[in-house]
């Protein structure tokens, strides 16, 4: 048995892209409620409804910030950046007059 279709809700503020959100059935989360929660873990967000009429939302959590020492250790651990081949590739890629 597979969810069903998306369907689109509201897009961004820029109209560029259009958020999608599944609907599912409050019978299919309580008769599959662990894969619903395997898609919600992995980003995805649902709606929930019940005789066809939206309740509840599923979504992730947003995530945990790292500690800031997770973040220097990180960010010391990059290699440096050679200044010299970064201007040449946008160069490359942009009208070098701009």
């Amino acid at each position: 048995m597979t969810l069903p279709a998306v369907t689109p809700i509201e897009p961004c503020i820029t109209g560029d892209t259009l958020v999608c959100m599944t609907e599912v059935a409050i019978r299919d989360l309580r008769n599959r409620g662990g894969d619903i929660l395997d898609r919600v873990a992995r980003g995805e967000a649902m709606t929930v409804t019940r005789d066809g009429h939206p309740i509840a939302e599923l979504r992730p959590l947003p995530r945990r910030p790292l500690p800031a020492t997770t973040l220097l250790e990180r960010w010391r651990a990059l290699p440096a950046v050679d200044l010299a081949r970064l201007r040449a590739d946008i160069d490359d890629l942009l009208d070098p007059s701009l």
